[in-house]
C-alpha cells in the first residue's frame, strides 16, 4: 500500500552480498541519502545477507565506516537512526 506521497508505507530491502564493495561504496550511501531526503518509507528496514559470520552490531559498525568513507551527503546527523534500521543475516547458498 502507498501513502499520498507515492512512498510505500512499509518496506524491507534485502541486499545479498551485503558485506561486499558494492554495498559499502554505493548501495548503503545511496540509501542513506534517500533517508536524509525523507524519500524512504517511515517503516523500512535493510536486511543485509552474506556469508560472513557477523551479528547486527558488527554489520552496523561496518556500514557506519562505509558511510563515513563513501557518503557524499554532508548531513551526518542521521547516521544513528539510519543504522538502527539495518540488520544482518548470515546466508551461505552452499549449505
Amino acid at each position: 500500500m502507498q501513502n499520498k506521497n507515492n512512498k510505500p508505507e512499509e518496506q524491507i530491502l534485502v541486499i545479498f552480498g551485503a558485506t561486499g564493495d558494492l554495498s559499502k561504496r554505493k548501495l548503503i550511501p545511496a540509501l542513506y541519502s534517500l533517508y536524509v531526503l525523507d524519500m524512504l518509507p517511515e517503516k523500512f528496514a535493510i536486511l543485509g545477507a552474506g556469508r560472513s559470520g557477523l551479528d547486527d552490531d558488527r554489520f552496523r559498525d561496518t556500514m557506519k565506516e562505509a558511510l563515513q568513507n563513501f557518503s557524499k551527503d554532508d548531513d551526518k546527523s542521521h547516521f544513528s537512526s539510519f543504522l538502527n534500521k539495518i540488520y544482518y543475516a548470515q546466508a551461505d547458498p552452499k549449505k
